[in-house]
């Protein structure tokens, strides 16, 4: 929402806009010019000419309940963001896991090129912000399946990472979310270019039935593919081939295999836009990764503090395995904020199998969801208890996640990882994890 209306406050418009509590995008935003509310009330509605909401908002919003009871135009935020970039073209990713992390990458490389695109993304990376109205003729947004609302994305180049079985709420079947995703590729518009990654076994079977789509992999054959990966420090390498020919060196700093896959597709969606692989790949080595995606926060008396956004199995058990791998003599010990009611009601016990990958775990009090209820008998020892009966030997419940950092500061040792993960506010406590690793330090 506040990437629509940083792009609607560079157009031009005047921009309102409330939320339950204020923070540096609701300060930022205000300073751009829109008028902020912190609350929800009737009166905050002046006189718009619309009112755009999210998924979020229930019926009985006293702002949505105003603006149906005086006629004012209710719109999506989907729909909102599609008429924005209008007359662009459309550069929308999709997929389960993955989409901020190669939305960035590919705004990133555009800027970069000198294309002047327009972007949306749902994180900020580096110092462009989460958003940005641009001149050129590219818009390149990152879409959301939670809600289906992506399927109102027709794009000219459209990009999906992987396909999951997450928000199961609102799909209810992996049949119905695979069908979905699907159709958003299959709603590319005409002349388009469909992107996918070959790595994920569903889309691979959409692959073979749709011969014109450019595929990329790291792991199997495809139109672009990397060879001879390796990982030095926070750094990856490898040569990127394009149908069998060595176009470029790809030269990365984020870890992990799953990173390196999503700058192969972004490298393959910048070229549809006209980037040759050889520039894309130099823009890629300055790339600086998009926030709270394993995001080194500090060193702190031998300790490395990592943030990370994962809040889905796939992504835990990828996140950490690379930490693994990256620090093999230290241990990595894991805050984890489980993140809605229903998801962990649903994967509670893939939750636990990998959470146990971590030497250490912390699990704190669930971070409900925008507009989430809570769901009765569903808690974070859901989580503790999935993953104590893997036989995992240190793991503990600690509802309060400013505690939870605190302890897992106190059993950090010189060469250890203290990485925060999930979707909700557990980065707010950083500050807990220094200070203590500070004190020992005196």
């Amino acid at each position: 929402m506040s990437g629509i209306a940083r792009i609607l406050l560079s157009q031009g418009h005047s921009v309102s806009g409330s939320d339950v509590k204020a923070s540096n995008l609701t300060e930022e935003l205000e300073k751009m010019g829109a008028r902020i509310h912190i609350g929800h009330r009737a009166e905050n509605l002046v006189s718009p000419d619309r009112v755009v909401v999210s998924s979020a908002i229930h019926e009985d919003n006293p702002e949505l309940m105003e603006a149906k009871r005086r006629g004012i135009p209710v719109v999506h935020r989907m729909d909102m963001l599609l008429e924005a970039v209008s007359g662009k073209k459309l550069v929308a990713v999709a997929g389960s896991h993955g989409k901020t992390t190669t939305t960035s990458m590919i705004a990133w490389i555009l800027v970069k090129a000198g294309k002047d695109p327009t972007y949306l993304v749902g994180g900020e990376f580096g110092k462009l912000g989460n958003a940005r109205r641009g001149g050129g003729t590219y818009a390149v947004i990152e879409t959301d399946e939670s809600d289906g609302s992506f399927l109102k994305c027709h794009a000219d180049v459209a990009l999906v990472t992987n396909i999951d079985n997450d928000h199961m709420e609102f799909w209810g079947s992996m049949d119905a979310l695979e069908k979905a995703f699907f159709d958003f590729l299959d709603g590319t518009r005409p002349g388009g270019t469909r992107v996918v990654c070959l790595d994920d076994e569903l889309l691979r079977k959409w692959a073979e039935r749709s011969p014109d789509a450019v595929t990329y992999s790291v792991r199997f054959p495809a139109v672009w593919e990397v060879r001879d990966a390796s990982m030095s420090g926070w750094r990856m390498k490898a040569r990127v081939f394009a149908r069998s020919r060595e176009v470029a060196m790809l030269d990365l700093g984020l870890i992990g295999m799953h990173n390196l896959a999503n700058a192969l597709g972004a490298v393959a969606a910048a070229n549809a836009c006209g980037v040759s692989p050889e520039e894309a790949c130099s823009h890629m080595a300055s790339f600086p990764g998009a926030k709270r995606r394993m995001e080194r926060i500090g060193v702190h008396n031998g300790v490395l503090i990592v943030d990370d956004f994962s809040h889905h199995p796939s992504e835990v058990v990828a996140a950490l395995k690379v930490l693994k791998s990256a620090f093999p003599e230290g241990r990595v010990i894991v805050v984890f904020q489980p993140h809605r009611y229903a998801r962990t009601r649903i994967l509670k016990d893939e939750f636990g199998k990998a959470l146990s990958v971590a030497d250490a775990v912390f699990v704190t009090g669930i971070y409900a969801g925008p507009g989430e209820n809570t769901e009765l008998g569903v808690g974070s020892r859901l989580v503790s208890e999935a993953v104590a009966r893997t036989g995992h030997p240190d793991v503990r419940l600690i509802e309060d996640a400013a505690e939870a950092c605190r302890e897992a500061a106190l059993s950090a040792r010189p060469g250890d990882v203290v990485v925060t993960m999930g979707a909700g506010d557990v980065w707010k406590h950083h500050g807990a994890i220094q200070e203590v690793l500070l004190r020992s330090r005196q």
